[in-house]
């Protein structure tokens, strides 16, 4: 199937990240909690390309696992990781991308509940280890998707 691109540049990737989780309900009436939850979003898919970019592909569309090893050898820098599926997804794609990064937030958050830590007070460095044990324990994107549904 041939990928069509929209003829207009795109919208600022995090502007369209905020819009497009909105739009999948997280926090639409909250415009404050939910700039501070895209950004967790887009640090997570960051950290999680770096973790399996070896098998990327069952978790993203459009995404070769070299571009990913690649992308992840980079630093992380608020904006990039947005720009990097953005330049390479439909629209479809993008916001499947963004509920697999809305999972990785929630299932990084559980692991902290199981671990003791409260998932609303733990600090970013804290949801960061959990998203890495967390990660762990996932197989595929519908282990992923179980384990990372909003509570």
């Amino acid at each position: 199937m041939a990928r069509t691109r929209p003829a207009a540049p795109l919208p600022d990737p995090r502007v369209r990240a905020q819009a497009t989780i909105a739009r999948l309900g997280v926090l639409p009436d909250e415009p404050a909690r939910l700039r501070r939850f895209v950004d967790r979003v887009e640090l997570f898919l960051w950290k999680f390309l770096r973790m399996r970019w070896h098998d990327i592909h069952q978790f993203f569309e459009a995404i070769e696992n070299k571009e990913a090893m690649e992308f992840g050898r980079e630093p992380f820098s608020p904006g990039r990781t947005f720009a990097f599926f953005a330049e390479r997804q439909t629209e479809h794609e993008w916001e499947n991308t963004l509920t697999v990064g809305i999972s990785l937030v929630f299932a990084a958050m559980r692991q902290a509940a199981d671990r003791g830590f409260n998932p609303k007070t733990a600090g970013i460095f804290t949801l960061q280890r959990m998203l890495e044990q967390a990660v762990d324990e996932i197989g595929d994107l519908e282990e992923l998707l179980t384990r990372g549904a909003p509570p």
